[in-house]
C-alpha cells in the first residue's frame, strides 16, 4: 500500500509567496545599471572639484587675513565684507554720536589719548618695487642722454676748432708761401696747452 500523505505543493525559490512585493521595481536592466554607474562617477568627480575649490578658497582667505593683519587692518569675516547702504548710514550715525562724546573727553585727556592712538600704517602697494625700479631706470636713462649730448657738443666744438686751425694754417700768400703769423700763433697755442697740461 502506498503511503497516502497529502501532496504538498513544491515551493520554488521564485514563488510569489516568498518574494518581496517591490522586487520587480528594484530589478534593472544592464543599460540602466551602466548609466547609473556613469552618473555616480560624475557625481563623485563633481564633489571632488567642489572640495578642491573649497580648500583653495579657504587657503586664499587665510592668506588674505594674514596679510591684512600684518598691514594693521581688520580682515572682514563673511558678510561683514559686503556692506549695504543702510549699514553704512547706521555706522555714520554712531560715529557722530561717539565723536561728540569724544570731543568732551578729549579736552580733559589730551595726553592720554595721544598715547593710545596707533600710528597710521600706509597701505601696501604691490607695485612699489616695480615703480621704484622704473623710476631708477628713467633717471639712469636721463643721465645717459645728458652725457651723450655733452659728448656730441664736445665733438662738435673740436671739429670747429680743427677746421679753424686748418683754414688758418692752409692760408697762403700770393706767391704760395704759408703765412708765418698763423704758424707762429699755432705753435704758441700748442706750447700753452702743454704747459697747462703738466
Amino acid at each position: 500500500r502506498p503511503n497516502m500523505k497529502p501532496n504538498k505543493p513544491k515551493r520554488s525559490n521564485f514563488s510569489k509567496d516568498d518574494s518581496d512585493p517591490n522586487r520587480h521595481r528594484r530589478a534593472m536592466t544592464v543599460d540602466k545599471f551602466s548609466s547609473n554607474q556613469g552618473n555616480n562617477r560624475a557625481l563623485k568627480n563633481f564633489r571632488k572639484k567642489q572640495e578642491k575649490k573649497f580648500v583653495r578658497t579657504a587657503g586664499m582667505l587665510r592668506q588674505y587675513r594674514k596679510v591684512m593683519k600684518s598691514e594693521g587692518y581688520d580682515a572682514g569675516k563673511g558678510a561683514s565684507r559686503k556692506r549695504t547702504r543702510e549699514w553704512e548710514e547706521e555706522e555714520e550715525g554712531e560715529q557722530k554720536q561717539e565723536g561728540s562724546k569724544e570731543a568732551a573727553t578729549e579736552e580733559n585727556d589730551n595726553d592720554a589719548s595721544s598715547s593710545k592712538r596707533k600710528p597710521k600704517k600706509h597701505k601696501y602697494d604691490p607695485f612699489a618695487s616695480a615703480k621704484k625700479k622704473a623710476q631708477q631706470h628713467a633717471q639712469e636713462k636721463a643721465e645717459a642722454v645728458a652725457k651723450k649730448q655733452e659728448y656730441y657738443k664736445e665733438q662738435e666744438d673740436k671739429t670747429k676748432q680743427r677746421r679753424k686751425r686748418y683754414k688758418s694754417l692752409s692760408s697762403r700768400t700770393k706767391k704760395g708761401q704759408p703765412i708765418m703769423k698763423n704758424v707762429i700763433d699755432d705753435m704758441l697755442d700748442k706750447l700753452k696747452k702743454e704747459k697747462s697740461g703738466t
